[in-house]
């Protein structure tokens, strides 16, 4: 889809798949590490790498909780954003820079995701 069948007012987010880097966890994406090149609001495509956080990370567990069990949240994907490679990180090796949100809710048609990505 390009920008010019989207509705008025959105533009298209290009991105192209790198793999997935160090820390591939065996269980789950929390901990992994995935990069990725990313076109964000018109900006020059750069590499970025993901690191994938648990909920805690970025809510309040229980409104959290409440948020699934009310319906208005039914999964999420989340991580730090670092920017280049290899991104900055603080001595624990969490990546310094911006915030990666994708937050989904079950509709009866399939599901709806918002993305948030906060670079900086």
């Amino acid at each position: 889809m390009n920008s010019s069948t989207l509705p008025r007012g959105l533009t298209s987010l290009g991105t192209q798949q790198r793999g997935w880097a160090e820390h591939l966890a065996d269980d789950t994406h929390v901990g992994s590490e995935h990069i990725a090149v990313e076109e964000l609001t018109g900006l020059p495509a750069q590499e970025v790498v993901v690191q994938f956080c648990p909920p805690g990370e970025f809510f309040d567990l229980s409104s959290y909780a409440q948020a699934v069990r009310q319906g208005s949240v039914s999964t999420s994907v989340l991580g730090r954003l670092g920017v280049g490679h290899p991104p900055a990180r603080s001595p624990e090796g969490d990546m310094i820079g911006g915030r990666l949100l994708h937050v989904g809710r079950d509709v009866s048609w399939g599901l709806v995701m918002r993305s948030h990505f906060f670079v900086g």
